[in-house]
């Protein structure tokens, strides 16, 4: 009898513990979590979509002057592909401005087609050289998700193609 009353006694000193970890409407802190960061898999600028929807990944090689865009899901894990063609940009650096359109980009490997691609690339010369470059995505429609005006900064993400 008495180790039946100990073992209950546990049993609901484990439900209590459970219970008052898995409640609702506890307070993580202010802001986002620094556990919950999405690494960008190509090195690049990461760009949330929506309430933690979708990412774009911006990758500026400034040597070629070519831009990049990887449309990726909402962990920045998996790559999204959307039926666009292209995507406009409006891009800054300084006073200086410049338009550069993105081309969905075909890949053999991953039987992506233009229509049907999750990367999207443009090269303009305009890019060389400039390293502190801002923007805005004119518009990007991702599975029936609207997306207009996104804006990014990638000063400090320049480089080159590896």
């Amino acid at each position: 009898m008495k180790r039946l009353f100990v073992c209950n006694w546990r049993i609901m000193i484990l439900a209590l513990a459970l219970l008052y970890g898995c409640r609702e409407g506890h307070d993580h802190g202010s802001g986002r979590s620094n556990s919950h960061v999405h690494k960008p898999p190509h090195g690049g600028k990461l760009v949330e979509l929506g309430d933690h929807a979708f990412n774009l990944e911006l990758l500026l090689d400034d040597e070629a002057g070519t831009l990049g865009v990887y449309i990726l899901g909402a962990h920045a894990e998996k790559h999204i592909r959307i039926e666009m063609e292209s995507l406009k940009l409006s891009l800054s650096a300084g006073s200086d401005s410049q338009e550069l359109k993105l081309k969905a980009v075909a890949n053999e490997l991953t039987n992506e087609t233009v229509g049907d691609s999750s990367y999207f690339s443009g090269q303009s010369d305009w890019l060389k050289g400039k390293h502190d470059v801002i923007g805005m995505m004119h518009s990007v429609e991702i599975r029936g998700m609207s997306f207009k005006e996104v804006s990014f900064d990638l000063s400090g993400h320049h480089g080159h193609a590896h």
